[in-house]
């Protein structure tokens, strides 16, 4: 066994090294969150500007198909592996009965990371507004 862990440094010197190089590690994956986050969500910016018709169908019509779609394509998957283990048509009707509130969790679940994956994203470009306005005057 080491007499001194990595974790243990006795001199300061070497603890702020440590703790510079952590920094340094730190700035840089901000920047970098920040150019690839300008390069995924500018387009669809000015996507969303420039056509704001054919954005608001794709967000309310399509993702509510694609949502249900989704939950349907889920309980037909569940009742077949259901009938493939050999539980009757009783006992899937029950579990069926039973398990929208498990459906419903999930629901709230996905609805909550969403919130919060646009929240750090309003976050995000509410420091880095100034810049987006910038790119899109030229």
């Amino acid at each position: 066994m080491l007499k001194n862990p990595l974790y243990e440094k006795e001199r300061s010197s070497e603890r702020y090294k440590e703790l510079f190089t952590l920094s340094l590690f730190t700035i840089a994956i901000a920047m970098i969150s920040i150019i690839v986050m300008d390069l995924l969500i500018f387009p669809i910016s000015l996507f969303a500007i420039n056509r704001k018709s054919q954005f608001n169908y794709i967000i309310t019509d399509v993702l509510f198909i694609i949502v249900i779609i989704l939950l349907i394509l889920g309980l037909a998957r569940k009742v077949y592996k259901l009938q493939k283990e050999g539980f009757s048509s009783k006992t899937i009707i029950k579990y069926i009965a039973v398990s929208p509130l498990r459906f419903l969790a999930t629901f709230f679940m996905i609805l909550i990371s969403c919130a919060v994956i646009i929240f750090i994203l309003y976050i995000l470009l509410s420091f880095n507004s100034h810049n987006l306005y910038l790119f899109s005057q030229n």
